[in-house]
């Protein structure tokens, strides 16, 4: 039987870095489901790896369309990020597994509109607030991490009611990837 499995995470929590492991995994069983966004390249991105971009035209036909399962814009409204439900179906019909990253908020989200069964695994990556700051020190400022540390505890609680599977992400690289491998693997 086919998975869907939602990848959660804290901020901080080497989200980004477990999915560079995700090209280790068996790409005939699972399927990466990246998520679209209407900004630019940044530099060192490839078009479909992390994120699908599309003109803000092509975004705005997509939301008339009906297309996309979870949307969202950024702090200033400009940017659009979203998932098209396609995109996560299409890869069950041939019995694939699928992994899509996203957010405690999205997850509650789901659950009030989706029927999550035993196809639906979510798992989630939590870090402790030390941690939080010392790798947010680098992308925000001293005055936002305070904010950051709370958005964590939210989304913790979120998962602690809500996820399957929670990992604690502050560990070393290799005991995360077990961990989250053997999720794989078990579920």
């Amino acid at each position: 039987m086919w998975k869907i499995y939602f990848l959660l995470w804290v901020s901080g929590s080497g989200k980004t870095t477990l999915f560079h492991e995700l090209d280790q995994v068996d790409q005939s069983d699972f399927v990466y489901v990246p998520s679209y966004t209407s900004r630019d390249m940044r530099p060192g991105e490839i078009n479909g790896e992390k994120y699908r971009h599309i003109s803000p035209e092509e975004f705005d036909q997509a939301i008339e369309g009906g297309e996309f399962l979870e949307r969202a814009h950024s702090t200033g409204g400009e940017t659009k990020y979203g998932s098209k439900s396609a995109d996560l179906i299409e890869p069950t019909k041939q019995w694939h597994n699928t992994i899509k990253e996203t957010d405690a908020q999205w997850l509650l989200k789901m659950i009030k509109e989706w029927k999550l069964d035993e196809r639906f695994v979510t798992i989630f990556l939590d870090i402790d607030d030390e941690t939080i700051a010392q790798r947010l020190t680098t992308r925000w400022s001293q005055a936002e991490i305070p904010n950051r540390t709370a958005i964590a505890q939210s989304e913790r609680d979120i998962a602690a009611q809500h996820c399957d599977h929670i990992i604690d992400a502050w560990r070393p690289l290799s005991d995360v990837r077990k961990d989250f491998f053997e999720v794989l693997w078990i579920t």
